[in-house]
């Protein structure tokens, strides 16, 4: 079936959607008026939508992407470098904050710009599941607390090689190293099967983590959290991960509880020319 509608009055016969295509479906077929898009591979199809997004004059479209659906990018919101650079620059691993709930749909907003990170083949695999309040994020601090104290219990190699009887005991102490008393936790879960879900769900957070900084929210990747999510099918199930599914990257988030007013250097660029 070809998925392909061209309004042969707008199309300007140039060829740029058939060349931006990442999966070369798309091939210019010879017409009376000139040549243009069309495909029959539409099973191959990857949904991504290079195509009409490129479209200089309106005139593609897909069975399945009505240009109604597009949303025009505005020239008035665009940034310079430098902005870019700040805030990418500026983000600190928050692990003190504010005793405040974070409102859902700002939240929400945060995860709507995640859904527009890169995944294989355009297979978009990341689901989340947030966690918010005390009660919830302590419980699966505590959770975690368990899992690693069996794990040093064990004298597992990876308790020794992380240090896990230093946060057990600093929370046995009343200090939460684990999840630092966020109000929020947030996981980026996907099915194992996947073998893109791993890189999706990491570029994903990413995402998330840049768009929360510029949403004024503090985050922090829950690297505990991770490697227990991981083993432990407990503390997966606590975490809300639903059954079948893994859960690949995890952060706290909430309100920063101290703000920041200058940004520390990193080590020298590290770069191999070729």
């Amino acid at each position: 079936m070809n998925h392909v509608i061209v309004d042969s009055q707008l199309c300007s016969h140039d060829g740029i959607c058939v060349a931006s295509c990442p999966v070369s479906v798309l091939e210019l077929e010879l017409g009376p008026n000139g040549a243009r898009p069309t495909s029959n591979k539409g099973e191959e199809c990857v949904r991504c939508g290079h195509c009409v997004s490129v479209c200089r004059t309106g005139a593609l479209a897909l069975t399945f992407l009505p240009r109604s659906e597009l949303r025009a990018l505005r020239s008035e919101r665009e940034f310079l470098p430098e902005q870019a650079e700040q805030l990418l620059q500026r983000r600190r691993s928050i692990r003190k904050y504010r005793d405040k709930l974070v409102p859902r749909e700002v939240i929400a907003r945060a995860l709507d710009t995640a859904r527009f990170a890169p995944s294989g083949m355009n297979l978009q695999p990341v689901a989340w599941t947030v966690l918010s309040g005390k009660e919830s994020v302590r419980a699966l601090a505590k959770a975690v607390r368990d899992f690693a104290a069996d794990m040093v219990a064990q004298q597992h190699p990876v308790a020794g090689r992380l240090g896990f009887a230093r946060f057990v005991a600093a929370w046995d102490w009343g200090e939460d190293r684990i999840l630092r008393d966020a109000p929020h936790v947030v996981l980026a879960h996907a099915s194992p099967s996947d073998p893109t879900a791993p890189g999706a769900a990491t570029i994903a957070m990413t995402y998330f983590l840049i768009a929360a900084e510029a949403l004024g929210l503090g985050t922090c990747w829950a690297g505990y959290l991770q490697i227990a999510l991981a083993i432990s099918p407990a503390v997966a199930k606590l975490a809300g991960v639903p059954e079948g599914r893994q859960a690949y990257a995890a952060t706290m988030l909430g309100y920063a509880k101290y703000s920041y007013i200058a940004i520390p250097p990193r080590k020298v660029l590290d770069v191999n020319w070729l």
